[in-house]
């Protein structure tokens, strides 16, 4: 993964990687046992996350998004994920 940029906000961190143009994006959301020690709060975060950014999408191509929540994504509300979501995309400028 040393390719690709990376982006943070206060509840996630996003790497960025470059795929072949044609190419689906791809959202790979990781949560370690850092964040979430249980594996149903580990899942639960990811489902909220992939969520979060499902409706941010649009017609982005030729990137895969690795995405790592934060300890503190738990704690946040979805609204407040969606816009971190959206920060990140914007901070990438593949949107």
């Amino acid at each position: 993964m040393s390719k690709g940029r990376s982006f943070s906000t206060a509840n996630l961190s996003c790497r960025f990687i470059p795929n072949k143009p044609q190419s689906p994006l791809k959202i790979t959301v990781v949560v370690g046992k850092k964040v979430a020690q249980k594996a149903v709060l580990r899942n639960y975060i990811k489902r909220k996350t992939r969520e979060a950014f499902d409706g941010l999408i649009g017609s982005i191509s030729g990137v895969s998004v690795v995405v790592f929540p934060k300890k503190t994504v738990e704690e946040i509300d979805f609204e407040n994920l969606k816009q971190e979501a959206a920060e990140c995309l914007k901070k990438s400028q593949f949107s």
